[in-house]
């Protein structure tokens, strides 16, 4: 199957290869972008104007976050690097802002030792999540639906959200509490989404307007001019291995579900109302399991007992588990790649 993918690809006129991300610090993810683009470049699709290498975050603002600096650069810490500080007891602040480490962030046995290890813990969120429950001020937010402001797609659309209804209780959005925040340190915050927006597009030269209302019905796409690689050269990827009579575990996000929000949600839930482990029927049938029995996996010391899911799609020596559901555990399994090998069996 994987030698006719790569012929078609090959024969292609035209094409697209789409990578998707989602996992907090996952460092197998490098890897897997490596592949990607080297695949791009043998097949030519790098070159394409209406093809090449599209990488689509699992968050609906993924890519606006990246073009305002997210990432860290120049000495900054990223998240696993501000996790391991505050273990260490090495972060006064911990501030968490619509995350649940406990539940979703891999190396869950880091995350536990970083809340226990952080001077202060503060959760901006809409629900209370068991990251919430341990942090010693929760700031109440509100969804996408009771804010302005806009969100940047992985076509790099700037698309502009109007709040539909009305924020419950004491929720307040994202906005307003940084910049309550920012007055508090003696800072001036823009006096509006409109206005943050416009100082936004003063510092990021490629955004196209200076105003959320001109960007109309459809958005607008900025850096409209096609970029070609200018310097070409393949990167070598290593593969790993199984050890023998061991399974390899990846986690992720179940289709409809994303974070640990969606669990509050009737629809996801209705799709996918509880954890489990997934495994092939070829593995299955070897295991003597069947849909719905109890399974054993094992890793890193630790031992979960998950519901059985088999799948016919899964190819041998393949598990997956979702990881957006509270208690299960299931991060405490990886350490920091979303790829561990595991022993399994009926429990």
């Amino acid at each position: 199957a994987i030698v006719a993918a790569a012929e078609k690809l090959a024969e292609a006129q035209k094409g697209a290869i789409l990578l998707g991300y989602g996992l907090a610090y996952d460092t197998a993810g490098a890897g897997i972008g490596t592949a990607a683009a080297n695949l791009a470049l043998l097949s030519g699709l790098a070159d394409q104007e209406e093809g090449g290498l599209y990488v689509c975050g699992e968050k609906a603002n993924s890519q606006g976050a990246i073009d305002l600096g997210i990432v860290p650069q120049e000495g900054g810490l990223g998240a696993r690097a501000m996790l391991e500080a505050a273990a260490a007891g090495k972060l006064g602040t911990l501030y968490i802002i619509g995350e649940d480490p406990l539940t979703t962030y891999l190396d869950g046995g880091l995350v536990e030792q970083a809340v226990n290890g952080a001077g202060f813990v503060v959760v901006q969120d809409l629900f209370l999540s068991p990251t919430a429950q341990r942090a010693d001020v929760v700031l109440p937010a509100v969804s996408y639906a009771e804010k302005d402001g806009s969100f940047t797609n992985a076509e790099r659309r700037i698309q502009r959200v109007r709040a539909g209804i009305k924020s419950p209780g004491e929720a307040r959005s994202d906005f307003a509490i940084f910049a309550d925040l920012l007055g508090r340190f003696g800072g001036q915050a823009p006096e509006s989404p409109a206005a943050a927006f416009a100082e936004v597009c003063s510092e990021v030269p490629f955004y196209p307007t200076a105003s959320l209302d001109a960007l109309g019905p459809q958005g607008q796409v900025w850096g409209g001019e096609f970029l070609k690689p200018s310097r070409k050269s393949l990167v070598p990827v290593g593969g790993g291995r199984t050890a023998e009579g061991r399974f390899v575990l990846t986690t992720g996000s179940a289709l409809y579900h994303s974070g640990s929000t969606s669990t509050h949600a009737a629809g996801p839930l209705a799709a996918v109302p509880n954890e489990y482990v997934e495994l092939g029927r070829e593995d299955a049938g070897e295991l003597g399991i069947k849909d719905g029995d109890t399974v054993r996996i094992k890793a890193n010391g630790v031992e979960l007992n998950l519901r059985a899911k088999v799948d016919r799609r899964l190819p041998k020596g393949l598990l997956f588990a979702p990881n957006h559901f509270p208690g299960t555990g299931i991060n405490r399994v990886f350490a920091a790649d979303a790829v561990v090998q595991v022993e399994v069996a009926k429990a």
